[in-house]
């Protein structure tokens, strides 16, 4: 089907969907994300970017600079 959206998912912390400790540090930095918007944007998809929350619900930090840096790459 031709009119069928395509979505790429993918997330920062690598082989999990969920937060796990042991890849703490080891995050997708904001050129990888980029390269994932890049990559979707070519064949004119939708990036579904995933951030595995802390136990607390609060968002991991290395994520949160991660996010702002692509946001700021995005608008400039």
């Amino acid at each position: 089907n031709k009119t069928k959206k395509i979505e790429i998912c993918n997330t920062l912390q690598p082989r999990t969907w969920g937060y796990n400790k042991a890849w703490d540090g080891k995050h997708r930095h904001a050129d990888a994300v980029m390269k994932m918007v890049h990559d979707a944007w070519a064949v004119k998809a939708n990036l579904l970017l995933n951030t595995g929350p802390l136990p607390d619900g609060s968002i991991p930090a290395e994520d949160v600079e991660t996010l702002r840096e692509v946001g700021r790459r995005l608008r400039a």
